[in-house]
């Protein structure tokens, strides 16, 4: 007989190791990737709600997140975090991220994995909390992207030139 499966008093029974294998292997990485998995979930799990923001530095290590200049304040142990003042109470986000990036880099579900803080204890981490509870609470959403705040239309330059002469304004930039 040479097929995968053989029929015993009803039951189906694989043959081959390597087929009962595959097939295991495939239905697990099925599960996982259905799990909503976060990344570093692992490191995560020890995380709880009320934990300090000392024990969770500690808990997720350092990161390799860099930044320059002015950026430098945003990367706290080599992960990106933010600020939000938010009904009077002050939240932070670190996302977590396990491959080396940047501040600039833009946040994805597939790098980064957000650990909300509530006056530095942990309210909640992992995208499904945030995305519930973190918005609920007035976070903004990483994932959708910023629109342009739209500004007023500028004056013609000889609009400009008449409106100053009339006021006896001399404009910048002219002599007179």
């Amino acid at each position: 007989m040479n097929t995968l499966f053989v029929r015993r008093k009803g039951f189906a029974f694989v043959r081959s190791r390597r087929v009962a294998f595959v097939l295991f292997a495939s239905a697990f990485a099925f599960l996982a990737s259905c799990g909503g998995g976060d990344l570093g979930a692992s490191r995560l799990r020890k995380a709880h709600s009320g934990m300090p923001r000392d024990s969770v530095l500690a808990l997720l290590g350092t990161g390799s997140v860099t930044a320059t200049g002015g950026d430098s304040s945003r990367v706290v142990n080599g992960f990106r975090h933010q600020r939000f003042l938010v009904n009077a109470q002050l939240m932070e986000v670190i996302w977590y991220r396990e491959a080396p990036g940047s501040v600039s880099d833009k946040i994805t579900r597939e790098m980064e994995t957000p650990v909300v803080l509530a006056s530095d204890t942990v309210a909640g981490w992992g995208w499904k909390y945030y995305l519930a509870d973190g918005i609920k609470l007035g976070l903004p959403d990483p994932l959708k992207a910023l629109t342009p705040v739209p500004t007023a239309p500028t004056a013609p330059a000889a609009t400009r030139d008449s409106t100053a002469r009339r006021l006896n304004v001399t404009p910048q930039g002219s002599t007179k």
